[in-house]
Formats: structure tokens, C-alpha cells, sequence
């Protein structure tokens, strides 16, 4: 009995070590009135964000299009 509590004991320490492994760390957060610091970002990363942000626009804008003209108003 001791044996195959053992074996089940390990077994779930090996896969707690390889789920821990798996998991990146996140990073600092940032408490409301704290300076974390100057963002610093390289040219690729700051194209990206500007992409990733015109493509979110975009599509905000389509939704508000097809909401228009699925309720239009009437002036009048």
C-alpha cells in the first residue's frame, strides 16, 4: 500500500514539474500611481502594435456599419 502511494506520489511530482515547466512567467504588474518605467520598444514591435491597432479599428468599424444599417434611424 505504502508502495503505490509512493509510485502515485512521484508520478504526480513529475507531472507537476513538467506542467511548472510548460508556464511562462508573467511579468510585473504595475500597481495604479507606480512609474514602471520609460516603454521602450524597437521599430519591428511599434509596426506591429500599429498594425495589430489599425486592424481592431477596422474591424470596430465594420460592426458599427453593419449595426447602422441593419437599425437605421429615421430623421424626421
Amino acid at each position: 500500500m505504502e508502495r503505490a502511494l509512493e509510485l502515485q506520489k512521484s508520478s504526480v511530482e513529475e507531472l507537476s514539474n513538467k506542467l511548472k515547466s510548460s508556464f511562462t512567467v508573467a511579468p510585473k504588474k504595475v500597481k495604479p500611481g507606480d512609474y514602471p518605467g520609460p516603454l521602450v520598444l524597437s521599430r519591428d514591435e511599434f509596426d506591429k502594435q500599429m498594425s495589430e491597432s489599425g486592424q481592431k479599428r477596422q474591424s470596430h468599424l465594420k460592426g458599427f456599419q453593419s449595426y447602422k444599417e441593419k437599425y437605421p434611424t429615421s430623421n424626421g
